[in-house]
């Protein structure tokens, strides 16, 4: 057995430990913002008032606001260290390998709570 085996699965214990750390306190700053956005963009949704274009973008913001749910769902679901290469040659966790699978696209995640997405949201991000 080597030696420096066991000074390696330390370093990589540390690294995971430290990712891990470091994703959930990201995703837990950015779902504090993203609840507030949800909930405001939803009470416009649900004004009857709102129509055309502008209820036309409010439903594109809704569905970036669903595309960052999941993502820090995703990154609240880190169980394993696997990393990337990224375009200029750093390496970043790579969240599609080092997460357990879980996505739902009825639901939305906001620190492990879950909310069910309005009728019209639901359809047509199952068809996406």
């Amino acid at each position: 057995m080597n030696q420096s085996q066991p000074l390696d699965q330390e370093k990589l214990r540390w690294k995971l430990e430290g990712a891990l750390e470091m994703a959930g306190a990201t995703a837990n700053e950015i779902d504090r913002p993203l609840m507030t956005l949800y909930s405001l963009v939803e009470s416009l949704l649900n004004d009857e008032n709102v129509k055309g274009p502008r209820r036309a973008c409010l439903q594109q913001i809704f569905e970036q606001i669903f595309q960052i749910s999941q993502i820090t769902k995703r990154i609240n679901s880190v169980w394993k260290y696997e990393t990337k290469k990224t375009n200029s040659g750093s390496h970043v966790i790579d969240l599609e390998r080092s997460v357990a699978p879980c996505v739902e696209k009825d639901r939305i995640c906001y620190g492990g709570e879950y909310w069910k997405l309005p009728r019209e949201m639901q359809e047509k991000l199952h068809h996406m």
